[in-house]
């Protein structure tokens, strides 16, 4: 692992005091690496530095982490990736990432806070924004094949700004056309239940694709707003009955667009689990064609041409208005919404597209003015 490092660097000497500053505290630690505070000497900026525990499994997955991180590094919402170096500890090299310090901390810390000065969640319009910036990664993620595998409140960090910044890439993976088998990793609170499903001979494998980052995203959502986690137990045992039977109870307080959401995200069966592209595909046309007096046709058309004509203009600006760049340029990337005729129905069980749309418009839904 350290050579292959050294070899990656444009330094001879890749040596990670040589270069950054490191405080004694940690900010974060687990099983397989920790993570410190640092000041880059050249220009003074801080950092975070992930260190690797020195073992030829950690080291392993530390390549891929790297592989991932640098292929993903450019994205608002991704902790930005900035080089791996090694750190000389405990008689060797340890293989460690640079990347960008989140001054604000996980989102975990956040809503903690919150539900310690009495509220039950965070404000709908500040989880709206903080949701769509999460989509908006794990959406970059999936365009380029990459599956998280382990979203979680902890793993959602904030800038100064409270914009969310998608961490710890650890148990991520490349996915395909052919799955691989998939292992249990990440948190069981925000595992999906085919994760938490038991091995049959029928059965022998799982293919954990996209589908798990998005049950997560819902379990990540319903605790933004309510201020707990939809499935917990006293034991691993009734934690994993919950997941599978897939019942959780919305409060009433919430609001009928993000109920939807997590509705179509939690989801048993995969195959009907919101997806990314259900999510992103739910923008603004639609109060376009209510102002405007457009039919579903006119504005699809309008769009796959590029015509510039008032009706293109209403729907551009609304989205700069209410999204910030990336998000719009995420959505933007993906087909404009069925032609007339050619719009599927929901399916039992299936979450309300309007209540999703209106959430993410932040219009009126129900009880309480939107920002």
């Amino acid at each position: 692992m350290a050579a292959s490092t050294n070899r990656a660097s444009t330094s001879a000497d890749r040596h990670l005091h040589a270069w950054y500053e490191l405080e004694p505290k940690t900010i974060a630690g687990g099983a397989y690496a920790d993570v410190y505070p640092a000041r880059h000497r050249l220009t003074g900026c801080d950092v975070a530095v992930k260190i690797f525990h020195a073992n030829l499994a950690v080291e392993e997955g530390a390549e891929r982490e790297i592989r991932i991180m640098r292929l993903l590094r450019h994205h608002p919402h991704v902790i930005r990736f900035y080089e791996a170096a090694v750190v000389v500890a405990n008689g060797g090299n340890q293989a460690c990432i640079v990347m960008e310090l989140a001054e604000s901390g996980e989102l975990y810390k956040e809503l903690c806070d919150q539900v310690i000065s009495g509220h039950h969640g965070l404000d709908e319009a500040e989880v709206r924004r903080m949701f769509m910036q999460l989509v908006s990664g794990v959406a970059y993620c999936h365009r380029n094949m990459v599956v998280h595998h382990d979203l979680k409140l902890e793993n959602v960090l904030l800038d100064a700004g409270k914009n969310v910044k998608l961490a710890d890439f650890g148990f991520s993976d490349f996915f395909g056309p052919v799955q691989k088998p998939g292992a249990d990793c990440g948190s069981l609170l925000y595992a999906a239940p085919e994760v938490c499903a038991d091995r049959t001979d029928a059965s022998p494998t799982r293919h954990l694709g996209p589908e798990v980052d998005m049950w997560s995203c819902g379990v990540i959502l319903f605790a933004m707003l309510c201020g707990y986690l939809p499935f917990d137990g006293p034991d691993e045992p009734a934690i994993k009955r919950k997941i599978t039977s897939g019942r959780v109870r919305i409060p009433h307080g919430i609001s009928d667009g993000p109920r939807a959401l997590i509705s179509g995200m939690l989801q048993v069966c995969p195959e009907r689990r919101m997806s990314i592209d259900e999510i992103c595909a739910q923008t603004v046309e639609q109060v376009v064609r209510m102002m405007l007096g457009l039919d579903n046709n006119n504005l699809v058309e309008f769009l796959h041409r590029g015509v510039e004509n008032q009706a293109t203009v209403a729907y551009y600006l609304m989205l700069d208005n209410r999204f910030d760049a990336p998000t719009r340029y995420m959505w933007l990337l993906h087909d404009p919404p069925a032609v007339d005729g050619e719009e599927r129905g929901n399916e039992a069980g299936a979450p309300d597209r309007a209540h999703i749309a209106g959430w993410r418009r932040g219009q009126l839904q129900g009880k309480g003015q939107w920002a």
